[in-house]
């Protein structure tokens, strides 16, 4: 699927292959959930299909195109984390390796989507380096991920970048009303502009749970909570969803610290709040709080004490 915002990183693919010109590896990348995995999937469809549109995307009624949305085209390929796997491991790679090397199967492109891209191990980053310099005949390989510099440079390297910006508010507002979503603002300020985002947060109980999380976070900030009991009142809740809104409440207050009104606020609704907050932290401290959190993030990846993890956050905050 296109949405507006994506058309012209579309129309840049499309007039390369009319050239004559596309790559045979694409590096896609922007914000989580601005619809670059929806584009390597259009992409995808687009290159396989027999009767493709004059401009680019597939039909929709071929047999290439029927075999894609079955998920059953012997030409297309994708590589993804398994269940209960946190990083795309070298075996994966070199399965899509030894299919790519081979000639397709109906006689056009064989491609390939990895993603999150910046999952793979160092192995399998380095194993794919293979395919990368030795592509098979008619074959594309598409890197999804909104972490690139998590890769390494002789991957990114050989790659073209295509970078998918967030739209301009008004027009992702308007595409969010469009689509029924209520609150647009408020829903697309917290996704940080990022519309595909936008409309998980609103189909989800994430805006009714945020507001009693909030009232948490600021009586812990207050020192009128304890972070163990909080930290246990949170077990149950996902650990990647509270670190992403401890973050958001953070990068506001950092901003309220040292501007009155900042245009870039993402919790416009607790503004106030977060203003009063933010008063109650030295800035040093501020910016430690961020980077514990920061690097809480960085850790989901790894089989860590969830617990734990949470509480070395919320400690220090109390200790404010």
């Amino acid at each position: 699927m296109l949405y507006p915002w994506t058309k012209p990183g579309w129309d840049q693919l499309m007039n390369r292959r009319r050239a004559g010109r596309m790559p045979h590896a694409l590096l896609i990348t922007g914000l989580p959930g601005v619809g670059k995995l929806d584009l390597a999937r259009s992409l995808v469809d687009g290159l396989l299909c027999q009767q493709a549109q004059p401009d680019g995307q597939a039909c929709g009624q071929c047999k290439t195109c029927q075999l894609g949305t079955a998920e059953t085209h012997p030409d297309a390929f994708t590589v993804t984390l398994a269940v209960d796997k946190k990083q795309i491991g070298i075996d994966q790679i070199r399965e899509l390796g030894a299919q790519l090397a081979l000639s397709s199967q109906l006689s056009g492109y064989r491609t390939a989507i990895i993603y999150p891209a910046a999952a793979m191990t160092h192995a399998a980053a380095n194993s794919l380096l293979k395919t990368l310099e030795e592509p098979g005949p008619d074959s594309i390989l598409i890197l999804v991920t909104a972490e690139p510099a998590r890769l390494p440079a002789t991957v990114r390297s050989r790659c073209q970048l295509v970078h998918i910006p967030a739209p301009e508010p008004g027009l992702a507002q308007q595409w969010l009303r469009e689509q029924g979503i209520e609150q647009p603002e408020l829903v697309l300020s917290l996704a940080q502009g990022a519309p595909i985002k936008a409309v998980e947060l609103a189909s989800s109980d994430l805006l009714t749970t945020r507001q009693g999380l909030f009232e948490e976070f600021a009586l812990l900030i207050k020192g009128k909570l304890s972070p163990i009991k909080l930290a246990a009142g949170w077990q149950k809740k996902d650990d990647r969803t509270l670190l992403t809104l401890l973050d958001s409440w953070l990068c506001d207050m950092v901003r309220l610290k040292f501007q009155q009104n900042p245009p870039n606020i993402s919790n416009m609704d607790f503004q106030q709040d977060l203003q009063s907050l933010s008063g109650l932290i030295q800035s040093r401290t501020l910016f430690q709080h961020l980077d514990r959190v920061r690097q809480a993030l960085s850790w989901q990846e790894f089989p860590l004490n969830r617990d734990l993890l949470i509480e070395d956050v919320l400690i220090p905050m109390a200790s404010a």
